[in-house]
């Protein structure tokens, strides 16, 4: 007997009543073969005592053709419901398979939706961090711009203090020469005032 396969989008919660269907209409059509069978069997074994004649015997042997039919029909029809069953295990097996295939891709997916999340958030952190490093680029340039300004303008203040002290030494050695000149020339117009006040005194 050929077996019909679902397709594989379906969900198991269509194939369930499908097979339950037909498990309840082969249960209700061998209910109805039995009656049969036993309706047939007991008016078969009442017209076999009524008379010994030809025409009796025809009728039972009909009676019992029909009866064999029956039971072969019973027998095709447990036959069939065995292979539904079959059917029905390997259906819901085949479900649980599917169902536990579902689940590991809803949390491969979930799994996947969080790493995505965590990719989209590591990718802002790393825009905000871009923004600061450029920031913290452009004020170390800034500052070190001003570094070198201030730099050069110590290096010509300190050359300019050098020159000084070179100019204030120049200054203090000059100063000691004129000191001492100025000594010097003290001391000449001492002595001059001195030999004009020897040559103004008046003989005794």
């Amino acid at each position: 007997m050929a077996r019909k396969t679902s397709a594989p989008e379906k969900s198991g919660a269509a194939e369930r009543p499908m097979t339950s269907e037909a498990t309840r209409l082969l249960e209700r059509m061998n209910k109805e073969l039995h009656a049969r069978v036993n309706t047939l069997e007991s008016k078969g074994a009442g017209d076999a005592g009524l008379g010994e004649g030809h025409e009796a015997s025809d009728e039972s042997g009909g009676f019992s053709a029909m009866v064999k039919d029956l039971h072969g029909e019973i027998d095709a029809v447990y036959v069939l419901k065995n292979a539904l069953k079959t059917d029905l295990e390997t259906t819901q097996k085949r479900l649980a398979e599917e169902e536990a295939v579902r689940a590991q891709l809803e949390t491969r997916l979930s799994l996947l939706e969080a790493k995505a999340a965590l990719a989209d958030q590591l990718r802002e952190d790393m825009s905000f961090v871009e923004e600061e490093q450029n920031g913290t680029s452009r004020r170390l340039k800034e500052a070190t711009s001003r570094l070198e300004k201030v730099t050069e303008e110590r290096d010509r203040l300190a050359e300019q203090k050098a020159a000084g002290e070179k100019r204030i030494m120049q200054l203090q050695h000059e100063r000691f020469d004129l000191e001492a000149q100025v000594l010097g020339l003290k001391e000449r117009l001492a002595e001059m005032v001195s030999q004009f006040g020897a040559t103004q005194t008046p003989a005794p």
